[in-house]
């Protein structure tokens, strides 16, 4: 069952930025920038969408959305990406509708007066970008140490384990 990340959430989680990243208006980079923080920034998750690639934030009186994967969340004397961990983290899924959160958090924006265009346009790319954020992260990893294939080592012995125990996948701790 997703929640709607409409209401100011019952459930908030707390998370540290990264890197330094930025909040925007929806869940995706092309969207209008809310905020940027800085590394290390702690932020309340209210939820994520249901891939984990972004996530519903509140810092103060900024709402909005991070790349999952600039997001690490404690879990086992360590920090973990969301990214990676969001499902076994069992952090709550939201779903975003452009006109019900921006008519919520942005009346007093700038760029709220974009509201239409930017309803258009989740109607027409909402989940491309997510993909192309995920694909853009494969494809720096793979130009890194070829660290898709530990990807694929770690899927093989996640597969071959007691499916993902906590501490399996230390790669992917966020310190």
């Amino acid at each position: 069952m997703a929640l709607s990340a409409l209401p100011a959430a019952a459930f908030a989680a707390r998370a540290y930025v990264t890197g330094g990243t930025q909040i925007h208006a929806g869940p995706g980079d092309d969207y209008p920038v809310v905020a940027s923080l800085g590394r290390g920034v702690a932020v309340n998750v209210n939820g994520c969408i249901s891939d984990y690639s972004w996530c519903d934030i509140s810092l103060g009186a900024n709402r909005g959305w991070v790349y999952a994967g600039e997001l690490a969340y404690p879990y086992h004397n360590g920090r973990v990406a969301i990214l990676e961990y969001g499902p076994r983290l069992a952090l709550p899924t939201v779903t975003f509708s452009v006109g019900n959160y921006w008519d919520r958090y942005y009346r007093t924006r700038p760029f709220y007066g974009e509201r239409t265009q930017w309803e258009q346009h989740w109607r027409d790319h909402g989940h491309e970008h997510q993909q192309a954020r995920a694909d853009n992260r494969r494809d720096h990893r793979d130009d890194h140490g070829n660290a898709r294939d530990h990807e694929e080592h770690d899927r093989a012995d996640h597969d071959r384990s007691d499916h993902g125990r906590p501490g399996e996948r230390e790669r992917s701790e966020v310190r």
